[in-house]
């Protein structure tokens, strides 16, 4: 079941976070690391607060996340290439599956519904990811999304460029 997070979910969810860790070092690039400190507790507390982020729920267990995030994201807005569309957008970030619930579709899942909630508020989606991150890339490109071009994230030290990708779901 996918339901609105709440602060008794943080906990569960930085245990993910932990976990995404240990798989991105596996995989062999930078991103979500522990001296960064991102993302962490306050994070997820503004995103709860927003009401922009979802867990994805197995009996009272979180084994996922996703936060879709409303309005403007300022990193899309100078792209090396060209996005689908100029309509509004919601944007997809901090998604990430628990390590033994990985390959259940569970990230299909949690993009399906923000590609619901998207379609419901007439509005298009937009994500970023590490170009190494490829198990993401399959996903993002499994559910529709098209590669658009490059974004350079200005928070981000270490390695900043992300693949960016869009769906029109918008009918505008």
């Amino acid at each position: 079941m996918i339901r609105i997070a709440n602060k008794l979910d943080i906990d569960s969810i930085l245990d993910i976070v932990k976990d995404a860790r240990r798989q991105i070092k596996k995989l062999g690039f930078r991103q979500w690391e522990e001296d960064s400190n991102y993302p962490n507790y306050d994070t997820f507390l503004k995103d709860i607060l927003n009401k922009e982020l979802y867990v994805f729920d197995i009996k009272g267990k979180v084994v996922g996340f996703i936060a879709i995030c409303k309005g403007i994201n300022l990193d899309y807005n100078n792209i090396k290439g060209l996005w689908l569309s100029n309509a509004k957008y919601y944007t997809i970030h901090r998604l990430a599956v628990k390590g033994d619930y990985r390959n259940l579709g569970i990230g299909s899942k949690l993009i399906e519904f923000a590609k619901e909630k998207a379609i419901k508020d007439n509005i298009n989606l937009r994500i970023d990811t590490h170009n190494l991150n490829v198990p993401m890339k399959n996903l993002i490109k499994k559910e529709g999304f098209i590669y658009c071009g490059i974004i350079t994230l200005q928070d981000e030290k270490i390695e900043p460029l992300r693949d960016a990708f869009e769906i029109i779901l918008s009918k505008k």
